[in-house]
């Protein structure tokens, strides 16, 4: 598969009598800075080239617009994950609502003994 970029587009329209249709899109941009996408569609069909908008917008992202996000903008930090064993905050809870309920660690340990055997 041959790579094209711009230089081998323009000779290749030159060549063989057909029209670069993204250049005319990206001329006619730069001398009407103002101009919205459906004026650009319009605009081209009046000077007998069929275009549509997804053509319009992929010529003008080609023409300088490089792709990524905006300056300034940050990129969301991962999320923390618990490690393996980790104490949950809810089972920790638990525990401590169990420890009150049998009155003290030790009589919760020997409750846990008896439940274990």
């Amino acid at each position: 598969m041959k790579k094209r970029g711009k230089a081998a587009a323009k000779s290749a329209a030159e060549g063989n009598g057909s029209v670069n249709k993204s250049e005319l899109i990206r001329d006619m941009k730069t001398k009407n800075p103002g101009m919205k996408v459906s004026e650009i569609v319009s605009g081209m069909k009046e000077a007998g080239h069929s275009v549509s908008q997804a053509l319009v917008y992929q010529a003008l992202r080609a023409g300088g617009k490089k792709r990524g996000r905006k300056k300034g903008t940050k990129v969301a930090a991962p999320k923390a994950v618990a490690p393996k064993g980790a104490f949950k905050a809810d089972l920790f809870s638990s525990l401590q609502a169990f420890v009150n309920a049998a009155g003290s660690p030790s009589k919760a340990m020997s409750i846990l003994k008896v439940f274990c055997e």
